[in-house]
């Protein structure tokens, strides 16, 4: 019997600034995206019948429960990445890259259906969650400046491809992100804020739109 090997190839090292570009715009069936949607449909949303829930969420993130996560303590944060074994290491880096092409491509999609809606329900949302993923890709691409690199974010906007999202999804991520940064960030849970940072940061990547109230009530054109 014949038996098929195959080897995976190692992606080559992350080690400069070119590289770094060249991952971040480099794609697969799981890479992040920028994404644009159904502006129209987001202006005829009615949330009145989801009211008293809608508030509730829009007060949590009004109340910016997250912010002083994004606070680091530098020395500290250095010695911990650095201390990484080489493979590791590696991966902490590639995780960085796809990461912060997620939080931006989420800031850029947010602020353009900021800019161009003017359902009040829907822009004051928006201007949330640009504020939110906004730091979220400037605390990543500090980490990455830890180690001399960083990523050109307005090429990579320019040179990425742009996909259709759907407002629905946008709705349903973006309501699941805050449930699952409010149950992560709770003083219950009794986590280290290093962990609650990287758990808030991963629910919102993969262009994250965040609550979950039950947009499928909600009157709107999809």
């Amino acid at each position: 019997m014949n038996t098929l090997t195959t080897t995976a190839q190692a992606p080559a090292p992350i080690e400069t600034r070119e590289q770094v570009m060249q991952r971040a715009k480099s794609e697969s069936l799981i890479s992040p995206r920028f994404y644009t949607t159904d502006f129209a449909a987001l202006e005829r949303m009615d949330m009145s019948p989801l009211r008293e829930q809608w508030e509730a969420m829009l007060a949590e993130y009004e109340g910016d429960n997250n912010h002083d996560h994004f606070t680091r303590d530098e020395e500290a944060f250095r010695r911990e990445v650095r201390e990484l074994p080489p493979e590791l290491h590696q991966e902490f880096l590639d995780f960085l890259i796809t990461s912060i092409t997620s939080e931006f491509s989420g800031c850029v999609l947010y602020n353009e259906i900021r800019k161009r809606v003017d359902n009040p329900d829907i822009k004051r949302l928006m201007t949330y969650l640009t504020r939110d993923e906004s730091r979220h890709a400037n605390f990543i691409n500090h980490s990455l400046r830890d180690y001399g690199l960083g990523v050109d974010l307005a090429n990579l906007k320019a040179t990425k491809a742009t996909t259709y999202f759907k407002p629905k999804y946008i709705l349903y991520a973006t309501t699941s992100r805050r449930r699952s940064a409010t149950r992560a960030t709770s003083p219950s849970t009794g986590s280290s804020s290093a962990t609650r940072t990287s758990a808030s940061t991963r629910s919102s990547g993969g262009s994250s739109a965040g609550a979950t109230t039950n947009s499928g009530t909600a009157r709107a054109s999809r």
